[in-house]
């Protein structure tokens, strides 16, 4: 109960399932490549200082029918890497950076999936010891959502977690247990994540034709600050293991370590190369180098997950974690959209320039629907996670529904726009733009607000990825 009142409003709890019939698991059923891309924010209780979070990891996982709509989940541990930008407006946050190399672990659970397309997880209270702190993470639930023609699913995860001073209680000198009066902060976190089945025997032939890129980097420098960034742009693959990206537009929000907020609008370069394909769907080279990439087993997606970093502790570490999601297009006709119905998996960021920060996201029951390739509607649960005024502020939510209409715009290529006014009667715009799927059922888009409407990158503050999930 205590954890409930600290955490409550930072975590999606356990869900009613019970009353939607039981899915057909032998649909889903086979092996699937998972990556996630993690923000967060901690805070310190008070003691002065903050910090802005991301992990990124990779997974692979092995459906299997049980039965009666219960899902058999074997998990096997891939890679990982986290960041931390921790301290205070002052100038010097310093930035903390840990990869994490695949490991040799795996675990099994079940879960279950109902016939509109929902396969639930139901997470349990952990708790964990590590040095001078304790973590507490309260239970969770991870609703994922499968796309209607194919096996991708998406999940927007809600977690957090509440960090205590440890104590050592049988006085061999080692901290073994979280004292529960000293606690030290808490850490909210949000994160996309999405699902692949992969192929079982791929070769570069299946991989072919043109496709929609939207991406995702987020940035950590020691003494330089937060970036976003993220890019529209389109790649052709011509089946025999070659790739060529035509770039399109580059979006950037900045807040410097003493944080202060800048945005830039500029044009993504093109781009040229080899790609190598293994037989299991795992995109291992992309233009001559390493790459932690995967395509699904219909070839109309692709993610290619990447990091980097340094944490040598001379004030010039950094990290750099980057999600590319891809789409395949239509050939010249757009889908028609008419009457058809989204989950929305929204994830941004937003910097003002008083210094707040703000992980914004949607809750699971957000949808979207087209009533024409020219207008939609959104009818979102639509949150905030902030800091006011300061990196070292303590962390806060906000909640309010979003209802409002959008101007849509949809060519034969699957460039896909979306607009809509501020839904608080202000001048401010919020532009989803990306691509729509050849069939129509997978939407990837940038998104992003300006706050003055005035169109120019030198107005807009907040920018994210939107994925559009096509209900049955």
């Amino acid at each position: 109960a205590t954890l409930d009142s600290q955490l409550g409003d930072f975590v999606e709890g356990q869900v009613d399932v019970i009353s939607t019939p039981e899915g057909d698991v032998t649909e889903i059923a086979g092996d699937f490549r998972s990556s996630a891309l993690n923000l967060g924010l901690h805070d310190s209780d008070g003691q002065g200082y903050g910090t802005f979070a991301m992990d990124i990891y990779g997974d692979n996982f092995s459906f299997s029918d049980n039965g009666g709509g219960e899902v058999g989940v074997t998990l096997d541990v891939g890679y990982s890497a986290y960041a931390n930008f921790v301290g205070a407006d002052d100038g010097t946050p310093r930035v903390d950076y840990f990869p994490e190399p695949d490991v040799d672990e795996s675990e099994s659970f079940v879960a279950t999936y109902t016939n509109n397309g929902i396969l639930t997880l139901e997470g349990e209270f952990e708790e964990e010891v590590d040095g001078d702190f304790g973590f507490r993470f309260p239970p969770v639930t991870y609703r994922l959502q499968k796309n209607t023609s194919n096996n991708l699913f998406f999940l927007l995860a809600q977690e957090a977690v509440v960090r205590y001073r440890t104590v050592d209680t049988n006085g061999d000198g080692q901290k073994d247990a979280i004292d529960p009066n000293q606690k030290d902060g808490d850490e909210i976190l949000r994160s996309l994540e999405y699902f692949a089945r992969l192929p079982e025997n791929a070769s570069a032939s299946d991989l072919s034709g043109d496709f929609g890129l939207v991406s995702l980097l987020t940035y950590l420098g020691e003494g330089s600050g937060i970036r976003v960034e993220s890019e529209t742009s389109t790649i052709n693959f011509d089946g025999a293991g070659n790739f060529a990206v035509t770039g399109g537009s580059l979006f950037e929000i900045f807040r410097d370590a003493t944080g202060n907020m800048t945005s830039l609008e500029g044009n993504a370069s093109n781009d040229s190369g080899s790609v190598t394909l293994e037989a299991d769907g795992t995109i291992s080279t992309i233009g001559g180098g390493a790459a932690n990439g995967f395509v699904n087993d219909t070839f109309d997606f692709v993610a290619v997950p990447n990091f980097n970093g340094t944490n040598p502790d001379d004030g010039t570490d950094f990290a750099e974690f980057n999600h590319s999601l891809m789409v395949k297009l239509p050939n010249g006709t757009a889908p028609d959209l008419t009457d058809r119905t989204y989950r929305v998996f929204l994830l941004s960021v937003t910097f003002e320039n008083d210094g707040s920060i703000y992980l914004n996201h949607t809750g699971f029951d957000s949808t979207l629907t087209f009533t024409s390739n020219e207008s939609a509607s959104i009818d979102a649960q639509y949150s905030s996670v902030f800091k006011s005024g300061s990196l070292a502020s303590e962390v806060g939510v906000e909640n309010f529904p979003l209802e409002n209409d959008l101007t849509v715009s949809l060519d034969g290529t699957g460039l896909l726009n979306l607009t809509a006014p501020q839904a608080s009667g202000g001048n401010g715009v919020t532009t989803m733009d990306g691509f729509m799927s050849a069939d129509g059922s997978l939407g990837l888009l940038r998104t992003s607000f300006d706050a003055d409407g005035a169109g120019t990158g030198a107005s807009f503050n907040e920018l994210g990825l939107v994925v559009l999930v096509e209900l049955p």
